[in-house]
């Protein structure tokens, strides 16, 4: 008989990678989410909103008027530190990156505290996307983020199974470390777990778009430069 053989093809891709900003980036990309925490019960609450811990226990700045702090300078560290990993990430899906630009086209702060949690969702508006945790609890396993399997091979089957290898897994879950900068297709669907912790969480998330670049004359298939589009 000839040798069994199971072989992985079609993977999904998840990116990930340990930062270490200094304590200056540190301590400005801490400050901003502080302001943006304390603010949210005057200048982002919603007209008419009874905006309390209690009733919110996450905030999410694209929903309360904060959608680009790529463009303030607390993030310019953590703006070329994704251009560097995005980089690292093409490159190891074969794609020549050099080639290519990136373009944030969303980026926002998010604040979860105890009790809060973030339902399923994907990013259908952009090619990929990142999450950035800038304060978390050391050792606490609450609140992961949990990537949903679009390739469920059991789970579209009438069989029994146990979800616990990397053949029939139909979730995969990360734990917020502090630091940690998470890459992803931002069609993949997503969520944050219910997070328990005596302190409020901190991240930031970016969607990114890939184009070629300005002067590529190579831009088959490709999505051309923004500066080469024209309004009607």
């Amino acid at each position: 008989m000839g040798e069994d053989m199971i072989e992985t093809w079609f993977p999904t891709p998840i990116y990930y990678a340990d930062l270490n900003p200094s304590d200056k980036d540190s301590a400005m990309m801490t400050q901003y989410l502080i302001n943006f925490h304390q603010d949210k019960f005057s200048n982002l609450a919603k007209p008419g909103e009874d905006f309390t811990e209690t009733a919110r226990p996450n905030l999410t700045g694209d929903v309360y008027g904060d959608n680009q702090i790529a463009s303030q300078k607390p993030f310019q560290w953590l703006n070329r530190q994704i251009n560097y990993h995005l980089d690292k990430f093409l490159e190891k899906l074969g794609v020549p990156s050099q080639r290519f630009s990136y373009h944030v086209q969303k980026s926002w702060p998010v604040v979860i505290e105890d009790g809060g949690s973030v339902y399923e969702h994907n990013h259908s508006n952009a090619n990929f996307s990142a999450v950035f945790y800038i304060q978390t609890e050391e050792g606490n396993d609450s609140g992961k983020i949990a990537f949903k399997s679009p390739n469920e091979i059991l789970g579209n089957l009438p069989l029994r199974y146990n979800d616990n290898n990397k053949l029939n897994m139909s979730v995969v879950k990360y734990r917020a470390i502090q630091n940690r900068l998470i890459l992803f297709p931002s069609a993949l669907q997503h969520e944050v777990e219910l997070y328990s912790g005596s302190t409020p969480r901190y991240s930031v998330s970016y969607d990114l778009n890939v184009t070629v670049e300005a002067d590529e004359r190579d831009n088959e298939f490709c999505v051309t430069n923004p500066s080469c589009w024209v309004q009607l």
